[in-house]
């Protein structure tokens, strides 16, 4: 299923959709050392995932992206709090 792309804040900051999930982008996977992400559950299990891993330049974890699952928050409501994430980050720069 290919990555339909909803919302794009900068190079980097975009929401995507694929199969069962909307995903918030932050930074490139392209930072990070392959072999080093996780995914953590954040608040209630199977909502909402954080990807993290160590970057490539500081060896520091930091975050690369968030998944908001459909299927537990409906289409709708994923979309609206990936949004809300990234306007977060935005704010937080």
């Amino acid at each position: 299923m290919p990555e339909i792309l909803i919302k794009r804040y900068s190079k980097n900051v975009k929401i995507t959709e694929r199969g069962n999930h909307i995903r918030l982008r932050i930074r490139s996977p392209n930072d990070f050392i392959k072999s080093s992400f996780i995914t953590d559950d954040v608040g209630r299990p199977g909502f909402t995932k954080r990807i993290g891993g160590k970057l490539k330049h500081t060896k520091k974890w930091a975050n690369q992206a968030w998944i908001f699952d459909k299927r537990s928050f409906g289409r709708q409501r994923a979309i609206a709090e990936a949004k809300k994430y990234a306007m977060r980050l935005r704010r937080a720069r």
